[in-house]
This record gives structure tokens, C-alpha cells and sequence, in this order.
């Protein structure tokens, strides 16, 4: 596009899944109208090599990185936000299809909503059903009252609702989105700073919201601008990797929120929720991954998952 202040910036990093990833980059370009100042900028993440060059051959408009080795998530999408002008900044999963007018329904509801700093997307399942997006954010506090089930006797209250039974057909301001697809204000972001780049991977997102309402900045989910998400394609065969950095990342995010006293009262309250999980599905002889999903948390609710995660992988 021609120079001066964009509308917006899409970036997308490379995963794991090469056909997935064209198929994304070719609904975006297809989507997006010229009426929109944009620019897309592709991060390939170290993927092979004629990867990355299919990618460049895809479409003169694409800008195209490449990472010699493995970046995080934050500082793959820190690099394209630090580089650009624009007045929004497009977080987009490269396991995603997206559909036309995506792009421009977003950037309207934020032009109508100055309030706001991000705006999630409705996301939709591979089947076209409505995958879970909108989340509450994981305080010690929300912690003690899944812990006490407080979420499932008072859910219809405000304070107690944990967005299980959302309905995903409004203009709705919540907590925090799924990072798969997330629009970010530039003002906003000259306030709060950038993506922690100390999270590899997971929590970057309740992370950013949760600094962003400090900042008085509201996060709004907007069913009007619809993708699809595959959904954990990037990391599909490491799954023993991804739970450990899943739970490490959040207990980062505890961390630097709420001090060591928040993360150990986050640890023991999801012990109490966990273990009986855990048993039960040992017990019922629950699917082998159910099973060892509910063994992790408790392991690193004592302070026992010692196994390696998705960034030591990552490392050369």
C-alpha cells in the first residue's frame, strides 16, 4: 500500500502446518478490500525453506520475514508492530479461514468505540460450530471461586459468571479474547507497551487485556466479524510440551499480577478443583489425554511438573 498511516496491520506467524497456512493467507488477501489502508506482514518462524518461498511467491502485497530459528509469539508479532504505522494491528492466527468483510467490520466497531483498545472476533470450528473465545481472566480470586463451584450455584450473576454459557451474538465488552484473532488500537498500545515477550507461548493475550483494563481500556467482543479456526494446528503433535507451557505461562502471568503469595494461592486452589478430576478420571477410565491433562495441573499445582515445554524445543 501507498505510504503514509494505515487503516491497519495484519501479522501472522508461520506454524507447523504448510497447507493450513497458504489456505490462510489466501482468504485474507481475498477478504480484504481496497478500501481499507492495510499492509499484511508474514513472519516465517524458521519453517523449511520452500515453505518460505512459497509463501513469497503468493501475492506481491504480502511482506515476508524469516526467523533463522524459533521466535515466541510476542516477539514475532512485537518485531511487525514496532516496524509499522498504523492506526490498528491485526493479531491472526495462521490455522485460521477468513471470510470477506472480516477485516472491515472490525476496524468499523473500533472507529465506533473509542473506549475500546482490543476486539475479538466470532470464531467458528472447523464443523461451523461456535468455538469458545471470550474468558474470564485467571485471578487467584476467579481460581477460589471455581475452586468453591461458586461459578455453577451463581452464574447468573455478574461476578460469578465465567462466560461458559456466553452467547456469542452480541456486541458484548468482556475480560479477555483468544489471542487466534485479536484487534489492537495503536493509542492503546502507545500506553500499555507491547506483547510480554516473557510468555513464549499462552497467556500473552489475558496478559495484554489485563494491563489494558488497568489502563482503563475495554475489550470488546464483536460478533460480526466472523472467522474460522482450526485450532491448535502449530503444535498439534506436541502435546505433553504445550500443556507445560500452558501452565507456565499462566503461572508467570499470576506472578508478575499478583505476587508469589497470588500464584500460591492460584496453585492450591486449582489443587482443590483438579484432583478430584484427576481421580475420577482415572477412576472412569477417561480417554488417556483427559487423563493426563488433569495429572499435569495437579502435578503443577505441588510444584512437581518438572518436564520441558514448548520453548526448549524451540531452542537451538
Amino acid at each position: 500500500m501507498s505510504a503514509g498511516l494505515l487503516d491497519i496491520c495484519i501479522g501472522i506467524v508461520s506454524g507447523n502446518n504448510r497447507e493450513m497456512t497458504l489456505e490462510c493467507l489466501r482468504s485474507l488477501i481475498a477478504s480484504i478490500s481496497d478500501d481499507l489502508r492495510f499492509e499484511i506482514h508474514f513472519v516465517d518462524n524458521a519453517a523449511p525453506e520452500h515453505w518460505f518461498n512459497d509463501v513469497r511467491s503468493l501475492s506481491p502485497i504480502l511482506h515476508v520475514h524469516r526467523n533463522e530459528r524459533r521466535k515466541g509469539f510476542g516477539a514475532n508479532h512485537n518485531m511487525i508492530i514496532s516496524g509499522i504505522d498504523a492506526k490498528y494491528y491485526l493479531l491472526l492466527n495462521d490455522d485460521t479461514y477468513v471470510y470477506p468483510g472480516f477485516c472491515e467490520e472490525l476496524v468499523r466497531q473500533a472507529e465506533a468505540n473509542p473506549e475500546c483498545g482490543f476486539f475479538g472476533p466470532k470464531l467458528l470450528n472447523t464443523d461451523g460450530t461456535i468455538q469458545r473465545s471470550v474468558y474470564r481472566f485467571p485471578t487467584p480470586l476467579w481460581a477460589a471461586i471455581e475452586a468453591l463451584q461458586l461459578n455453577k450455584f451463581f452464574g447468573g450473576w455478574r461476578m460469578f459468571n465465567d462466560y461458559r454459557t456466553f452467547a456469542y451474538e452480541q456486541i458484548c465488552p468482556v475480560d479477555f479474547v483468544s489471542g487466534a484473532a485479536l484487534l489492537a488500537r495503536k493509542e492503546m498500545l502507545d500506553q500499555i507497551g507491547l506483547l510480554d515477550e516473557g510468555f513464549f507461548m499462552y497467556a500473552e493475550e489475558a496478559d495484554w487485556c489485563f494491563r489494558a483494563k488497568q489502563r482503563n481500556w475495554a475489550t470488546l467482543f464483536i460478533p460480526g466479524a466472523c472467522i474460522t479456526h482450526h485450532g491448535g494446528q502449530s503444535t498439534l503433535t506436541l502435546a505433553p510440551e504445550r500443556s507445560v507451557e500452558f501452565l507456565r505461562s499462566h503461572a508467570r502471568l499470576i506472578r508478575k499480577h499478583f505476587g508469589e503469595a497470588g500464584l500460591l494461592l492460584y496453585r492450591w486452589c486449582n489443587l482443590i478443583k483438579h484432583l478430584p478430576r484427576m481421580l475420577y478420571a482415572k477412576i472412569a477410565d477417561l480417554p488417556q489425554s483427559k487423563q493426563l491433562a488433569e495429572q499435569d495441573i495437579v502435578l503443577w499445582s505441588l510444584g512437581l511438573l518438572k518436564r520441558s515445554g514448548l520453548s526448549e524445543i524451540a531452542k537451538p
